[in-house]
């Protein structure tokens, strides 16, 4: 869908590498859809960043938290887009609940859980989202794939400027069409 309303290249990041497996399986032999992988050496990543940057349209499967969400400066005019899939999560670990214990403990229940898994997870996909805008001229979508999204809570964490807007998936296509066709229009003007 993206593609077809705007082709470019877009970034769709996955909240894990067994998620992003499943898309890779999804797009199966589409050339245009390349991915990260683990354990990939500084060359690989270069080598995969430069096809992704010369590509006219292509999507790039990467894994929230890691050095393609995080760590990297396409520059502007590069991306199209950036597709965020799930919260991401990070699993529990003993460090986490050792957090999330001492938070509840000193300001009430619930921000444990908040200071120790859902903040994180938030920022990930700030920094995965903020690939896309690099200048004040790139213009482009980020797609929240998640219900939960639409929670007044979890948008506090969000840039003010974000202008998010709920879609069904059956009328992504056409919010696409719209907001491609008011961007290139004031662009014009």
């Amino acid at each position: 869908t993206l593609q077809e309303t705007h082709p470019g290249r877009y970034l769709v990041a996955m909240p894990s590498y067994d998620y992003l497996s499943q898309l890779s399986d999804y797009a199966g032999a589409d050339e245009t859809f390349m991915q990260q992988t683990r354990g990939m050496d500084d060359r690989a990543q270069i080598a995969l960043l430069q096809r992704f940057q010369s590509a006219e349209q292509a999507t790039l499967g990467i894994v929230m938290g890691g050095v393609f969400s995080e760590s990297i400066d396409l520059g502007s005019g590069v991306l199209s887009g950036v597709v965020v899939v799930s919260l991401g999560l990070p699993p529990q670990d003993l460090n986490k609940m050792l957090i999330q214990e001492h938070f509840d403990e000193v300001y009430g229940q619930g921000w444990g859980r908040q200071v120790a898994y859902l903040q994180p997870a938030l920022s990930r996909i700030v920094q995965a989202a903020g690939r896309l805008i690099r200048s004040p001229d790139d213009r482009g979508i980020v797609c929240l794939v998640d219900p939960r999204f639409a929670n007044p809570t979890l948008r506090g964490y969000f840039p003010t400027h974000w202008q998010v807007e709920v879609t069904k998936a059956a009328d992504l296509k056409k919010r696409l069409k719209s907001f491609w066709s008011h961007d290139l229009a004031g662009r014009e003007e």
